[in-house]
């Protein structure tokens, strides 16, 4: 009963959270960034001591193919959700 109480005193106190800032920033724009950044970081240290002539050229290629993979399917997502 008491939570009742509170809820009633205090109607929509907290706003929810924006889904995107400028409609590109967003949550899986920071999955974007982050994972194949730090798979890049590891495969860069992966290759410094299996194959030094792979680096930079294969943890740049991971980078950039993570980064637009994970773009591509969040634009996939919003397209998908907007057909709805």
């Amino acid at each position: 009963m008491a939570s009742n109480g509170v809820s009633h005193l205090c109607p929509q106190r907290f706003e929810p959270p924006p889904q995107s800032i400028a409609n590109v920033i967003n949550e899986p724009f920071a999955a974007g960034v982050i994972y194949p950044t730090i798979l890049a970081t590891w495969t860069f240290f992966a290759l410094a001591f299996a194959w030094p002539d792979g680096n930079p050229y294969i943890p740049i290629l991971v980078l950039a193919v993570g980064f637009a993979g994970t773009l591509g399917y969040d634009l996939f997502l919003k397209k998908s959700l907007d057909s709805l």
